[in-house]
């Protein structure tokens, strides 16, 4: 049987110290945003949500998902 190993092109694996980071602000922003909900938080914990998607699903489908929500809010 052969197995192919498809290799992300664009981005290498993350390191794991980023990616704690990441899961870390997203964390602690979604705390923020549950004991006292404001615009920034909010923006810091979508930035965060948008960079973990790109870093787990890839850019393309990361995008296609926001034009999604875009068009859907419109």
């Amino acid at each position: 049987m052969i197995k192919l190993k498809i290799k992300n092109i664009f981005f290498e694996d993350l390191d794991p110290r980023a990616s704690a980071t990441i899961w870390s602000a997203l964390l602690i922003t979604l705390i923020a945003i549950l004991m006292k909900p404001n615009v920034t938080s909010m923006r810091m914990f979508f930035v965060a949500g948008i960079l973990r998607s790109i870093y787990s699903v890839g850019l393309g489908p990361t995008l296609w998902l926001m034009g999604a929500i875009q068009v859907g809010n419109q």
